[in-house]
């Protein structure tokens, strides 16, 4: 782990904090509601329970089975400085964020009301906890022993199911992985990016070291078909973090290789690929990259990275990658070190807390200006602990 990924593995969980209490007063949100969760059961007190106050665009489209109910979107949240408050326990159909703060249930941002809740459902132990695209269902990898499975999680039921992924393995004595996973923009479809390995024996009976292979596919939730849309050999995902760009038409992931290729500084094996997922547009990468967290579309053509040769913090230090000609510039935001990805219509960014200098982010979370690249506060918050992982459905908080 280089020096980056341990400042964005601490920040990661404050960033969950800020966005877990955008929508009101919600202290004794890290304590267990009274008695235990109950599927289904009804608030508290309704009437008390704090409600994300969202002022949505003209002509923005209502979210799928919430009646005329307008979308809410990340970029209508008000800023300004919340102290957390208590919230009911109620299962939801549709959210537009959900977490893992440390309690007995996720929480979550019920999208038909704007109302916090906490949802009764245990959180996967696993991660990635990403948000279908219609907020209903949630997606993770789940590690039992040396196996990785692929499972989805409804927050309405609580139902938790396995999709079967099969990753055709390379000929020989070979064993496949799971290593990242992400929703298609259409939520019916998963990309999931996996290592195949391949061990060889030498002449004299020696085991040789094996031979890696990235394999991406893409995996039909409901049924578990599958369809391979490459293989890379000498290959392998390493921080992959896969993410489909916004119109389904492009999958990135972040690839290893065993030794360094044309290009590559020594002991950096980090890159950034991109495909086409329905056609047979050639295959694009960029050497000495990372995937940012979150969601790293700024458009669908527009690839948010990070530079393995910047310096971290520089105005170097972050990469808009153009998918169409294969060229990269810096995003040029000084001292801007950890992202959450483009939501609402925004860059969000949160403080770092380890820079020797004024932090550009001095808050819990800000935005940045996509053109301009100005960092403007936007949430404060106490300090809390125990938060884990968080969800954003796309389709709910896009543009």
């Amino acid at each position: 782990m280089n020096r980056r990924d341990a400042a964005n593995l601490t920040i990661a969980v404050v960033v969950v904090a800020a966005v877990l209490v955008l929508g009101g007063s919600l202290s004794g949100l890290w304590a267990s509601p009274a008695g235990s969760p109950v599927p289904g059961a009804a608030p508290h007190d309704a009437a008390a329970t704090p409600v994300a106050t969202v002022r949505a665009p003209p002509g923005s489209p209502a979210p799928p089975g919430s009646g005329t109910t307008p979308a809410r979107r990340l970029a209508d949240l008000p800023a300004g400085t919340l102290d957390p408050a208590g919230f009911p326990v109620r299962r939801v159909e549709q959210a537009l964020l959900v977490a893992d703060v440390g309690a007995d249930s996720l929480a979550a941002i019920d999208a038909a009301t704007g109302q916090w809740v906490t949802t009764g459902v245990l959180p996967p132990i696993g991660d990635p906890l990403l948000l279908s695209p219609d907020g209903r269902s949630l997606v993770t990898l789940t590690y039992r022993g040396s196996t990785v499975r692929v499972e989805t999680l409804e927050l309405l039921s609580g139902a938790v199911r396995e999709v079967p992924v099969g990753v055709p393995p390379p000929p020989g004595d070979s064993e496949c992985r799971v290593d990242g996973v992400a929703w298609a923009p259409d939520g019916g479809h998963l990309g999931v990016v996996a290592t195949c390995m391949t061990f060889d024996m030498t002449s004299d009976g020696e085991l040789q070291e094996p031979e890696y292979e990235a394999v991406a596919l893409e995996v039909e939730v409901r049924t578990g078909a599958s369809r391979v849309v490459e293989r890379v050999p000498e290959a392998s995902p390493l921080e992959a973090y896969p993410s489909y760009s916004p119109d389904g038409a492009l999958f990135a992931y972040g690839i290893g290789r065993p030794l360094p290729a044309p290009g590559w500084v020594d002991e950096s094996w980090f890159g950034v690929r991109v495909i086409g997922v329905h056609d047979d547009r050639p295959a694009r990468e960029w050497v000495n990259t990372h995937m940012a967290y979150g969601d790293p579309w700024r458009d669908a053509g527009t690839l948010l990275v990070w530079d393995e040769l910047a310096d971290p913090g520089s105005t170097d230090d972050y990469l808009l990658l153009d998918t169409s000609t294969g060229t990269q510039a810096p995003y040029g935001v000084d001292r801007l070190t950890n992202t959450l990805g483009f939501v609402g219509g925004s860059l969000l960014a949160t403080r770092t807390g380890w820079l020797q200098e004024p932090d550009p982010c001095p808050v819990a979370l800000c935005t940045v200006d996509l053109d301009s690249g100005v960092v403007a506060p936007w949430l404060e918050l106490p300090e809390r602990e125990d938060v884990g992982w968080l969800g954003v459905a796309r389709d709910l908080v896009g543009p």
